[in-house]
């Protein structure tokens, strides 16, 4: 008697501690949470010494500025600028292989420095860096980041939507099949709800794991393309997404055995995801020196269209010549999403159970 009695004690016990305690914990780490992620975020508004902002949200232009006095003379001279994705982020989209170097550019030292603008795809951790015509390195920095929320928005209100909907199934289940009392006692509904509960979460492990790695048989090359301004707008040679594949091919941004004069360049991407249909969204923008086949290129993220124009000195020197030309990137076909379509429909049988097993507990504490 003793034993069943120290027994309920305790379990009175732990069950006031959930009643008190763990809802404070849960608090206090939701408090946590959004103090953390206000302070991260904003550092997405506040500018740095070198990056403007000091942490650019992916798929968003930001300034990338060094002055001239943390740069070697002589000023006017041209610097390589290299971009490495070193590390993902959790959840990110992983267009660009880890170690892959995302674009490669000369640029040419102004007035102000090196004042250019540009747009990372991912979230996660990039090494930029610049070196002089020897090879030399002048600068390095990580640079990381950060996603925007509107780019989960959709994720997570298609998960709402799957558990809503399929919650509401198993309701409608028991309302064609006439059924007024639940299907199982209380007790087992405790036991129930956590190991839906843990199905969540499975599924929600199974929606983050990244796509396999694609195997397109592009190998290592790297697609050049026209740069004549007597081509039409639209030709040239195509390329490949990267879509994280560690094989994918870079894009030259200079004819084969052609040198490109310095001028002022731009890319420009339409952008075609669900949130960001429509927008134009400047990829780069800056001087560049010489543009050489070997030492300039471009890993392209995403399939569609990429605009680019050149202002440059005319050979008279009295104007400047616009040249442009557009890039187009082929899409390329994902593998079967087997393990998002799992964690979707592992969310749906959650819901569905949810909704057919578990009642409302007006109908008393007995389960009959």
């Amino acid at each position: 008697m003793s034993f069943q009695s120290a027994g309920h004690s305790r379990w009175v016990l732990w069950s006031q501690f959930k009643l008190i305690v763990l809802p404070l914990i849960f608090s206090i780490l939701i408090i946590f949470a959004l103090v953390s992620s206000v302070h991260f975020y904003r550092l997405a508004y506040v500018s740095g010494v070198n990056f403007s902002p000091l942490t650019p949200k992916s798929q968003r232009s930001f300034s990338f500025n060094v002055p001239p006095t943390a740069l070697p003379d002589p000023s006017g001279g041209n610097l390589l600028l290299k971009i490495i994705k070193e590390k993902d982020s959790f959840g990110s989209t992983r267009y660009w292989h880890t170690g892959k170097t995302v674009l490669s550019l000369p640029l040419q030292v102004s007035s102000c420095g090196i004042c250019i603008r540009l747009a990372l795809w991912d979230p996660g951790v990039y090494r930029v860096m610049l070196s002089d015509p020897s090879g030399h390195q002048v600068f390095s920095s990580l640079l990381t980041v950060i996603a925007p929320l509107a780019l989960y928005r959709d994720d997570a209100i298609l998960v709402f939507m799957t558990i809503f909907l399929s919650w509401a199934s198993g309701r409608l289940a028991i309302s064609v099949m006439g059924l007024t009392r639940p299907l199982i006692s209380v007790d087992m509904q405790k036991n129930v709800r956590l190991g839906l509960f843990a199905a969540g979460l499975m599924a929600l492990g199974l929606i983050f794991i990244p796509y396999p790695e694609l195997n397109t048989g592009a190998g290592s090359r790297v697609s050049s393309m026209s740069m004549d301004s007597a081509v039409p707008s639209g030709n040239g040679s195509s390329t490949l997404e990267s879509e994280g594949r560690s094989g994918a091919s870079p894009l030259r941004l200079a004819p084969v055995g052609q040198n490109v004069f310095p001028g002022y360049l731009t890319i420009r991407h339409h952008m075609d995801s669900w949130t960001e249909f429509g927008r134009t969204l400047t990829v780069f923008e800056g001087a560049t020196g010489f543009i050489r086949a070997k030492d300039a290129f471009f890993l392209p993220p995403d399939d569609g269209r990429y605009f680019l124009s050149l202002w440059s000195p005319s050979h008279s020197g009295g104007s400047l010549v616009d040249t442009h030309w557009v890039v187009r990137s082929n899409p390329v076909s994902p593998p079967f999403p087997t393990t998002l379509l799992s964690g979707l429909s592992l969310f749906s049988l959650c819901g569905f159970f949810w909704g057919f097993l578990l009642r409302i507990s007006s109908y008393g504490s007995s389960g009959k």
